[in-house]
C-alpha cells in the first residue's frame, strides 16, 4: 500500500487491535513489576541508601517514564496505542470509488440510447453528402435527432466520475511526489469533456432551425461530425498519462500492470489515423468508415472496459489489504 492509502484507512501504527491489546497488557505488567522491584530495593530493611540502590531506583523510574510516554503519548519512537481503525470508513472509501468507476455503464447506456437507438448514427451519414442530402437526413428526423443530441450530451455527466476514479489511482502512484501525471490526466479528462460536448452542440445547431438553407445545415453538421469523430489528438492524452504513471509505478502490486501500460500506448497509436478523415469524403479514412469511425469507436470503448476492470480490481485489492491490516 502507498503511504497515503495507509493514512486514508485511519491506521497510524503497524498491527491491529489484537496486537495493540497484547502490547498494552505487557507494558502494564512491566510497569507493575518495575514498581514492585523499586519498592523492594528502596531501603525498607532499614539499611541506608547506597549508590547501587539509588542507581537501580533511578533506572526503574526511567524505564517506567519511557513506557508511559510510549504508551500514552504516541510518536516517541514506538507508538504502542493508536485509535482503532474505522472499518466502516474503509468500506465507504471503497464504495465511493466503485460508484464513480461504475458510472462508465450509465455513460455507455445513455450514449448508445441516444446515438444508436434514437439517432441511428452508427455509422454517421457519409461526408460525401451534399447540402440538400445532409439537410434531408438531419431535418427529416429532426425531433428524434434532437433527443439523440440531448441524451448524448447528458451521457458526458457519467464520463467525469469514471475519469476521476482512474485519476485517483494515478494519485496513489504519485503519493510522495509532485503528482505531475495526476494533474496532466486531470487536464486531459477535462479536455475530453469539452471535445465531446461542443461537436454535439454544433449538431444541435444544425437541427435547431428547420428553415435554414441546406448549405448552412451542411456547415453546422461538418462542425459537429469533424471534431467529434476526429478528436483523437485530444483524447489520446488521457490514456497516455495513465500508461506513463503505470510505467513509473514501482509498487509490488501496481494498479496498472506493465502489459496494460503498453496496451494503452498501442491503443492510442491505433487511432492516430482518425484525424485523416479531414482529407477524405469517402473511402477507408472517411468519418463513416474503418479508420474514421469503426476503429476509433471500438478502440476507445475497448480501452474503457479494460481500464474499468483493472481499476475495479485495484480498488477491491486496496480495500482488502487495508481491512486485513486493521484486523491483524
Amino acid at each position: 500500500m502507498h503511504a497515503d492509502e495507509t493514512a486514508s484507512t485511519g491506521s497510524e501504527m503497524p498491527g491491529g487491535p489484537a496486537t495493540r491489546g497484547r502490547t498494552v497488557t505487557i507494558v502494564w505488567l512491566a510497569l507493575i513489576a518495575a514498581t514492585v522491584v523499586g519498592w523492594l530495593v528502596s531501603g525498607h530493611d532499614g539499611a541506608g541508601a547506597d549508590p547501587v540502590r539509588i542507581a537501580t531506583i533511578l533506572g526503574l523510574a526511567a524505564v517506567k517514564i519511557y513506557l508511559v510516554i510510549a504508551l500514552f503519548m504516541g510518536d516517541c519512537g514506538m507508538a504502542l496505542v493508536s485509535p482503532p481503525v474505522d472499518l466502516a470508513r474503509i468500506a465507504r472509501i471503497r464504495q465511493s470509488q466503485l460508484i464513480a468507476l461504475n458510472s462508465l455503464f450509465p455513460f455507455i447506456a445513455v450514449f448508445f440510447l441516444g446515438w444508436a437507438v434514437l439517432g441511428h448514427l452508427i455509422p454517421p451519414p457519409s461526408p460525401s453528402l451534399g447540402g440538400e442530402e445532409m439537410a434531408r437526413f438531419l431535418l427529416g428526423s429532426r425531433d428524434r435527432l434532437i433527443a439523440c443530441m440531448m441524451l448524448s450530451m447528458m451521457s458526458i455527466a457519467f464520463l467525469m466520475p469514471f475519469s476521476a476514479a482512474i485519476i485517483g489511482q494515478i494519485a496513489r502512484i504519485e503519493a510522495e511526489g509532485p503528482r505531475v501525471w495526476t494533474y496532466a490526466a486531470l487536464m486531459a479528462a477535462a479536455g475530453n469533456v469539452v471535445s465531446f460536448t461542443f461537436p454535439l452542440m454544433f449538431l444541435g445547431v444544425a437541427l435547431f432551425r428547420p428553415d435554414r438553407s441546406p448549405d448552412l445545415v451542411l456547415l453546422a453538421s461538418d462542425l459537429g461530425f469533424l471534431p467529434f469523430l476526429g478528436m483523437a489528438c485530444p483524447y489520446i492524452a488521457f490514456p497516455i498519462c495513465v500508461a506513463i504513471a503505470g510505467l513509473l509505478d514501482t509498487s509490488s502490486e501496481p494498479a496498472f500492470p506493465r502489459w496494460y501500460c503498453w496496451f494503452s500506448i498501442a491503443s492510442t497509436i491505433a487511432i492516430l489515423p482518425a484525424p485523416m478523415l479531414m482529407f477524405f469524403h469517402d473511402g477507408w479514412f472517411a468519418w463513416n468508415n474503418l479508420f474514421g469511425w469503426w476503429l476509433p469507436f471500438s478502440d476507445v470503448f475497448g480501452w474503457m472496459m479494460v481500464t474499468w476492470w483493472l481499476v475495479r480490481r485495484a480498488i477491491n485489492a486496496q480495500a482488502a489489504t487495508a481491512t486485513a491490516e486493521a484486523a491483524a
